[in-house]
């Protein structure tokens, strides 16, 4: 039992946590570099216009990578509520 709440209370925590902390992008993905973001609201509104529809995000980004020609878009949200995450 004990255990079980030692648990529980560590799963709370970590969900708290991750729910509290800023989403920010990678300085690279892969072999590409991050060269800019836009976050906050601003992102939201460009991942809303990506789906076509408002996806009720609470956070998110949008990074541009490039290297050598090579270029790759990283869209990411937190939707507002977890039951939300498939819908996206």
């Amino acid at each position: 039992m004990r255990t079980s709440v030692g648990i529980a209370f560590l799963v709370y925590s970590l969900s708290a946590y991750a729910q509290a902390a800023k989403l920010e992008p990678p300085e690279a993905v892969g072999a590409l570099q991050l060269v800019h973001a836009l976050r906050g609201k601003e992102a939201l509104q460009a991942i809303d216009r990506l789906h076509g529809k408002g996806i009720a995000g609470t956070d998110g980004y949008v990074a541009h990578y490039e290297r050598n020609g090579l270029v790759a878009m990283l869209y990411v949200s937190r939707p507002a509520r977890s039951s939300m995450t498939g819908a996206q």
